[in-house]
This record gives C-alpha cells, sequence and structure tokens, in this order.
C-alpha cells in the first residue's frame, strides 16, 4: 500500500518531469503581475507569468512557489517548459520548482518502505 500512494507517484511525477524536461518546448514567460494568498495571517505573492505557445496563443499560469514578498519584478522574464500537446501543462524551468515534488515523494516513499518492511 505505501508503495503505491508514495513510490509510484513519486516515479510518475519524475517520468513526467524528465518527458517535459527533454521534449517540452521551451519559451520566455513574462511577469504580469502577482497572486495574493493568505491564511493564518501570512500573507504570500506567487508571480502570474504570461507566455505564448508555438501557435501564438496567449497563456497564463500562477507560479506554484510563493514568497511574503513580490521578490520576481513585473516585466521579468522566466524560462518555462511545456507539452507541445498540453501548452498549459506548464514547468518553471527551474530545478527546484521542476523537481521538488517528484524527489520529496520518492524520498519519502522510500523512507516509510524502509521502516514498514525491515
Amino acid at each position: 500500500m505505501v508503495l503505491m500512494v508514495f513510490l509510484l507517484p513519486g516515479i510518475l511525477f519524475f517520468l513526467l518531469r524528465l518527458y517535459t524536461y527533454t521534449n517540452g518546448v521551451s519559451v520566455e514567460g513574462i511577469v504580469s503581475g502577482h497572486q495574493k494568498y493568505g491564511s493564518l495571517g501570512c500573507i504570500t505573492y506567487h508571480p502570474v507569468l504570461t507566455y505564448k505557445d508555438e501557435r501564438g496563443k496567449r497563456h497564463q499560469f500562477t507560479f506554484l512557489l510563493g514568497s511574503v514578498d513580490r521578490n520576481i519584478s513585473i516585466g521579468a522574464k522566466i524560462t518555462i517548459r511545456y507539452f507541445k500537446a498540453w501548452p498549459e501543462f506548464v514547468y518553471v524551468d527551474y530545478s527546484l520548482e521542476m523537481w521538488i515534488t517528484p524527489l520529496l515523494t520518492l524520498i519519502l516513499g522510500y523512507g516509510l518502505f524502509h521502516i514498514i518492511f525491515n
């Protein structure tokens, strides 16, 4: 059960990121604003990126990682990657953003698997 809950999603996340990294389309996105999120008295700002796909269609998405201040200026250029067939499926071409989810899921899955079966 632990294998299915953590290790398999970790492997799938990793393969999806790897495929996007090796076969995805790389374009420059421009920070067009910041999305404000708040809970429990803590407010964070997540950059909103605007980009155009290969067909020239404009897209927007909100950066997963945010900060307590607007440390990425409006107008800043950030390289992103997306699936050619699905341009709304975007990763910021940044090591932490792209690889943290699969790596943490794999580490957690391996740790739990090791604890339970040893």
